[in-house]
This record gives C-alpha cells, structure tokens and sequence, in this order.
C-alpha cells in the first residue's frame, strides 16, 4: 500500500481556500508610509516657495507703484520694500531682512513743455523728431527682489541644493499705465 503524499505547503489559491493574509496591510503601510511623508514633505515645501514668490512679487509691484506715483528714488522705495516684507506689525509671513537682495532701476524722462524747448515749439518739435527722442521719452523701471531660501532637509539631499533663490520683478515700461500728474 502506498503511503499518501503529505499535503503541499503551497497551494494555489481558490475561491473555497483563499490564501492568508496575514501582516499584508502592515507591509503595505510599511512601503507606503515613507512614500506618504516625502511627499508631504515636498507639498509643504513647495508651498513654502509659492508663497514666497508671492509675497515678493507683490513687494516689487508695490515698489514699482511708489516709483510711478510717489516719484521715491531707489533708497526710498529699498527701504519701503524692506519695511513691508520683515516688519513686526504685519501679519503673516515675515522674511529675514539679510537673505533679501534688491535691484532697483529708475529712469524717468525729463518734462518736456514749450518752455523747456528753449521757448520754441519748433524746437520741441525737432526734439520729439530726433533720432534721440527715445532716450528724452524713455520712462521704464523695475524692482527685483531676490531671497534665498533653505529647503527641508529631506528635499535639500533630493534636490542636491542647500539654497534655492526665489526672485520676483515687477517693471514700468514706457508709453504704458498712467503717470503722475506732477511729473
């Protein structure tokens, strides 16, 4: 008589003996949960970016509204950028003031009347005519404002960065938007 085989250790699955699922979701979650923190991580730190850029690209839109209608000079309008992005009665974000860099480029065009056309229209008239009538109506302007941000640790060694720079412009060019009346 022959001995009967004794019962295979592995059997393919059926509908009447499904396989045992036994510590199944734990290795999911075991996979998963490093996957789900990264990118949580990298959600956060981007938001961090945008919100970044916005606030900067408003801070140069604000600075090109004070070259254009408060007629400041460079310093005026770096130390109101300054003061709306890291002072102590504003809400919300704060930037350090020694990680901003700002570059500020003003050129307005001198009035030009009948009376500073040396009393002649004639004169104004060859002035507009020019092949230099561009550099006597050249009015444009920008504000750049560039800040170096540290990315999380995590994304800094996938990135291979320590800093990322985030610069926002904002520019007045001529013959657009309304001037001061003054000017």
């Amino acid at each position: 008589m022959k001995t009967p085989l004794p019962p295979p250790r592995y059997r393919l699955p059926t509908p009447h003996f499904p396989l045992p699922k036994r510590g199944q979701a734990l290795i999911e979650t075991v996979i998963l949960f490093p996957i789900i923190i990264l990118l949580l991580c990298f959600i956060v730190d981007t938001s961090r970016y945008v919100l970044t850029r916005q606030q900067l690209l408003s801070a140069a839109r604000y600075g090109t509204d004070l070259i254009l209608h408060q007629n400041f000079d460079d310093e005026q309008v770096k130390e109101e950028l300054i003061n709306y992005l890291t002072a102590k009665g504003i809400d919300g974000r704060k930037l350090q003031k020694e990680k901003l860099e700002f570059k500020i480029e003003i050129n307005r065009f001198p009035v030009i009347n009948t009376f500073s056309a040396q009393g002649n229209p004639l004169n104004l008239a060859r002035l507009l005519m020019s092949p230099f009538a561009d550099d006597y109506m050249k009015y444009n302007a920008f504000v750049e404002i560039k800040y170096e941000i540290e990315p999380l640790k995590i994304i800094a060694k996938i990135l291979g960065e320590d800093k990322i720079e985030i610069t926002a412009r904002s520019e007045i060019l001529k013959g657009v938007g309304a001037r001061n009346s003054s000017s």
